[in-house]
């Protein structure tokens, strides 16, 4: 049987399944966000891992494994900034006081700062509200920001001056800005409103043109974008349930549908030793427990599978970013800062896992059996309808590959089969 050489990262999750105790652990950062509309972001430059929080941005050294503290913009609730040496721009909520201030500067690392608000960048509307604010990689200076007033503003200038570029905006606060890590004249946009659901708005020349991507998923809202790291026309996205992978750099785009809204993908990320390797990882919410997941693709992105999952208590609160630092994956939650250290969990050298079996259903669309063929050990099968009720369960006796589904009415559903602590889901339609 085929075998392929995975990170450690992937093969955790046959050690922890072993295990009988979580390998999320806290990092010692545990200040409260309560607001459903704050969500403050995580940040790694040079070995520090910084946190933008209620009251400023904090640090913390990852090799020294140093105490927290207080970096810059103290008592101001930061969402998210950008650096070029001792110089920082951040976007806010606003101060302690109210709404007025939304954009902040300084120029000696945040020890003083100054409201940098422009009146006609931001305009004087109630919903005026920032977004997200992200540095080209190449060019410190050029920054890009969304903001609900006028969509997207660039600046070339390191935020003394702003240009429009679009006036597409949408509820997009936890969605996708930023340039294309091997080509930073293509510029990646995603926005997400009620009306046309995500999208994502391309720019192949700075920002000057743009094309229009609407996702064909109802409920699709693009989280996260990440780039091949050799090949600049691979690109992936995260989606609810689903991913995106384009090989045009993002002129087109196919959808990996895993058929469940439960699953919520907040990031997907390249192993960049390995590029036909990707993994993903964000919350399953069921019922009242948030279960934070891995997921992994060892074909850039066709296929996914779980690789680790966990229960968290429900102190635990909402993810609302992630980031990736080597080997450990950090989450940032509404209860403070969780991570996965891959370094200090035990290990054999030289991992391999065996690639899962697949499973196939016989004839779609389906009359009253349904028929399916694999190699796994089905032990339950749950039918739910499009609404996520689950509306006929079957216990699997050894070697039986089909269930009877005569009581179902026409219909889309969704099959979930169990087997020995995995998860497969196929979407059916039922036509008499």
């Amino acid at each position: 049987m085929k075998t392929l050489q995975l990170p450690f990262f992937i093969f955790c999750y046959f050690l922890f399944s072993a295990s009988c105790f979580g390998q999320i652990k806290s990092m010692g950062f545990s200040q409260k966000i309560e607001e459903s509309s704050f969500f403050p972001k995580l940040q790694v430059i040079n070995d520090t891992l910084f946190v933008c929080s209620n009251t400023g941005i904090f640090q913390k050294d990852m090799v020294r494994d140093s105490e927290w503290e207080l970096f810059a913009f103290k008592d101001i609730k930061i969402i998210e900034f950008v650096k070029n040496g001792n110089q920082l721009l951040s976007i806010s909520q606003g101060t302690k006081d109210g709404k007025d201030s939304q954009m902040f500067f300084s120029e000696n690392n945040g020890k003083t700062f100054q409201n940098f608000t422009f009146p006609d960048l931001f305009g004087e509307k109630e919903d005026n509200f920032p977004f997200r604010i992200i540095q080209n990689p190449q060019n410190l200076n050029s920054l890009l920001f969304s903001h609900a007033h006028s969509g997207l503003s660039k600046s070339q200038d390191f935020g003394k001056s702003w240009r429009n570029l679009n006036e597409i905006s949408g509820s997009t606060q936890n969605s996708y800005l930023g340039f294309h890590a091997l080509d930073t004249t293509t510029i990646y946009y995603s926005t997400f409103t009620l009306i046309s659901g995500g999208n994502i708005l391309r720019s192949t020349d700075d920002g000057l043109n743009w094309s229009f991507y609407s996702s064909s998923l109802e409920y699709a809202n693009v989280n996260h974008i990440t780039f091949h790291p050799l090949n600049q026309d691979v690109l992936i996205f995260s989606d609810y349930g689903a991913f995106g992978k384009s090989s045009d750099k993002g002129k087109t785009w196919k959808m990996i549908n895993l058929y469940d809204l439960k699953l919520f993908f907040y990031r997907v990320f390249f192993d960049k030793k390995n590029p036909e390797i990707l993994y993903a990882s964000g919350i399953y919410r069921s019922g009242n427990n948030k279960q934070v997941y891995i997921y992994y693709s060892t074909d850039t992105g066709e296929n996914w599978r779980l690789a680790y999952t966990e229960i968290l208590d429900t102190d635990y609160g909402n993810i609302i970013d992630m980031v990736l630092y080597k080997n450990r994956l950090i989450y940032y939650t509404t209860e403070g800062l969780f991570e996965i250290n891959m370094e200090t969990t035990p290990w054999l050298s030289n991992p391999k896992i065996t690639i899962v079996p697949e499973l196939t259903i016989s004839q779609n669309p389906i009359d009253n059996t349904l028929h399916f063929d694999t190699e796994l050990n089905i032990k339950c099968i749950e039918i739910m309808d499009m609404a996520g009720r689950v509306v006929q369960q079957n216990i699997i006796s050894d070697n039986e590959r089909f269930i009877d589904v005569s009581g179902l009415v026409t219909g889309v559903y969704l099959a979930v089969f169990y087997a020995n602590g995995q998860k497969k889901c196929k979407k059916i339609c039922i036509n008499r």
